[in-house]
């Protein structure tokens, strides 16, 4: 049974090749984070010279650029993510098919191989979903809280006061419903690998059931 340590640093080793493109990835997400922040100020700019009856063109024309530079990067993000998933899940699936060779035969013989081939398809895909759908998003997204809870203070500091302490209530209730939440998620991936496993089954007796059919 691997430590927790052990299984650290092996997701460090499986994560080190694709380190530079989720950086690359996770700057890109933090200019659209800017891009996010900068548009209400540039709205607050606008609403005040439209009371004063000045020209609104430079500031409409700022106002395209960020829209317009928040939608590129938001593509790109997408497609560099999605790569890196895709090479991420396939460098993770040889690791575990060439550590499933190494098992003993025993091993085998005491598993579904349902269980083998949802570890082998579902598990792994998780753990890309996980590291480019979850991990890399969330620095981005703790530093566009921040920033629009730094402008709220500004503009309504008690609005942003009872935001600032709402927020981690309802991320520690979250954590409290996810716990419960988590035997149904055992449940579902055991499922599933019992649906793989009775397919499996099913193919390798297709030809005795043909043949009696």
């Amino acid at each position: 049974m691997q430590g927790k340590g052990e299984v650290r640093a092996q997701l460090l080793d499986l994560l080190r090749p694709h380190l530079p493109a989720l950086a690359l990835a996770l700057a890109l997400m933090l200019v659209q984070s800017v891009a996010t922040l900068a548009q209400p100020w540039v709205g607050g700019q606008m609403a005040g010279r439209l009371l004063h009856s000045q020209d609104l063109g430079p500031l409409l024309w700022l106002l395209f650029f960020l829209v317009a530079a928040q939608a590129a990067l938001g593509y790109v993000v997408g497609v560099q993510l999605q790569a890196v998933s895709g090479r991420l899940v396939a460098d993770a699936g040889s690791h575990v098919y060439a550590h499933l060779q190494s098992l003993p035969l025993a091993w085998h013989h005491a598993r579904q191989h349902g269980d083998v081939l949802a570890l082998l398809t579902g598990d792994v895909h998780r753990l890309g979903h996980y590291v480019t759908g979850t991990l890399v998003p969330l620095v981005p997204l703790l530093f566009t809280f921040v920033g629009a809870l730094a402008m709220m203070l500004r503009v309504a500091p008690v609005i942003a006061i009872a935001i600032g302490v709402l927020m981690p209530l309802l991320f520690v209730l979250l954590k409290l419903v996810g716990r419960r939440l988590r035997p149904l998620s055992h449940e579902a991936m055991q499922a599933w690998a019992d649906q793989a496993a009775m397919a499996e089954q099913n193919l390798s007796m297709l030809p005795v059931i043909k043949a009696f059919a």
